[in-house]
This record gives structure tokens, C-alpha cells and sequence, in this order.
């Protein structure tokens, strides 16, 4: 006597297969070849799942199953825009946006201390490259990662800690002058023009002009990781300019 429990043959037959592991009965995959049959097979299949709660180890497999599937070019959305991306055009709701931002409300950001990898960085560097942001997106971002807002906020702490000279405009000027307003990093990869003035020794409080060198944001974000080789490196490179 079959199980009742056992799932159905995926062929349409009607039939149960004889282990939970089978999707056929013997050489009933054979049938589904049949394009017409596939479209019926198919809807059986659909109507008979149709508001059946899948058991934890289902999806536990089906959340392996798509482990690496569904990325990049393999995506069934992967380049369409405008009218193709079936997101155009639908607005979310107040409420879902309210909900949204309450889930979201106390947690870290998902990127805190994460830490990529040159492949991906490399990856990000060359989706970036050549392209420009609107003057209305520049502002958004500003205004969303200013003070309280930005995940590194530490109450205003980094504003207390530099000298009263550090805020003059003419340090600055002169800094930009004597670097030819160049960033002076030999690995500079020429992503950004926009200019900055760097502390050697990160220290905020000495702004000697041997301890302060031009570099460009991108250079200037580098040098938060690894600080005892970057200072050494940008040491090396005031000295022998001086």
C-alpha cells in the first residue's frame, strides 16, 4: 500500500513516488518532455503546494539550493532598467516605509567593521570609475552621513581635538601650494581630484607643516588602516620633498 504522505510524481500522473528523496516515479521523467505536458505538470504541481507551509528542513535546502545562483549576469534582472526592471514605476507605501525604518532602528549598519577583500575592492573601484552623481544625490548623501547620523559619531569628539591654527585658511592654502595641488601618494590611483590635507602623525594637534601632506580622499581613506606603515611612508616622502 503507498504512503499518502510520500510527495506526488512530478510528471503528472497523479501517482506518489516511492521514497521522499524521488521526484518521479521509474521513468516517468521521460513524459515531461512533452512541452504541453510541462505547462500541465507544472500547474498541478502549483495548485497542489498552493498554501501548504513548507517544513523548516525545506527551507533550510532551498536556501542552499540558490547559494551562488541569481548573481550578477545569472540574475533574470541583471541590466534591465526603466520599464524591462518590474520595480519601475511601484511607490512603497508610508506604512511599509515606517515599518522599515523601525526595523532598522538601534541595529549597526550591516558594513560596520567589515572587512573586503582586494578582489572585491578592485571590483567596486572599476564600477565606479567615470561615474558622476547629480548635484541633488551629492546633497542627500551629505545631509544623511552628517554628525548623529554617521555610524562613526563619537559626540562631536574630533572637532575639540585640533589646534586653533588648523583652522585658518591660509595652513591650508599654503600646504596645497607646496604640494602643487597634487595628492603626493606614489600608489595614488587618480579615482577623485578632490584635495585634502593629512596629519603624518595623526596627530590632530601638530600641524607643523612637516607633519601635514596633500592627498586626495581616496589616499586619505587609506591611510585609517595600517597607520604605523602609512606614517613612516609619508614621512619619508615630506623628507626627501623638504
Amino acid at each position: 500500500m503507498t504512503n499518502i504522505n510520500l510527495p506526488f510524481c512530478l510528471c503528472g500522473c497523479g501517482g506518489r513516488v516511492k521514497k521522499d528523496v524521488n521526484k518521479y516515479i521509474d521513468h516517468h521523467y521521460i513524459r515531461i518532455k512533452n512541452p504541453m505536458k510541462n505547462k500541465e505538470t507544472a500547474m498541478k504541481v502549483r495548485l497542489k503546494s498552493l498554501g501548504r507551509k513548507k517544513t523548516e528542513s525545506e527551507i533550510q535546502k532551498i536556501k542552499q539550493s540558490c547559494i551562488g545562483i541569481n548573481k550578477g549576469s545569472a540574475n533574470g534582472m541583471y541590466g534591465k532598467k526603466g520599464e524591462l526592471n518590474s520595480c519601475f514605476g511601484k511607490h512603497q507605501s508610508e506604512e511599509h516605509r515606517r515599518k522599515n525604518s523601525e526595523s532598522k532602528k538601534g541595529k549597526p549598519p550591516w558594513n560596520l567593521n567589515k572587512k573586503w577583500s582586494k578582489e572585491i575592492k578592485n571590483k567596486i573601484s572599476i564600477a565606479n570609475t567615470g561615474k558622476t552623481r547629480s548635484d541633488e544625490f551629492k546633497k542627500l548623501k551629505s545631509e544623511s552621513m552628517k554628525g548623529e547620523k554617521h555610524f562613526n559619531w563619537r559626540g562631536g569628539c574630533t572637532k575639540e581635538g585640533y589646534c586653533e591654527q588648523w583652522r585658518t585658511k591660509e595652513l591650508k592654502e599654503s600646504i596645497l601650494f607646496r604640494d602643487n595641488n597634487k595628492c603626493q601618494s606614489p600608489q595614488c590611483n587618480k579615482i577623485t581630484n578632490k584635495l585634502c590635507i593629512h596629519h603624518i602623525n595623526y596627530n590632530k594637534k601638530d600641524c607643523y607643516p612637516d607633519n601635514l601632506i596633500t592627498l586626495c580622499f581616496s589616499c586619505n581613506s587609506k591611510a585609517n588602516y595600517d597607520r604605523d606603515w602609512w606614517s613612516s611612508f609619508y614621512k619619508e616622502i615630506i623628507k626627501r620633498k623638504i
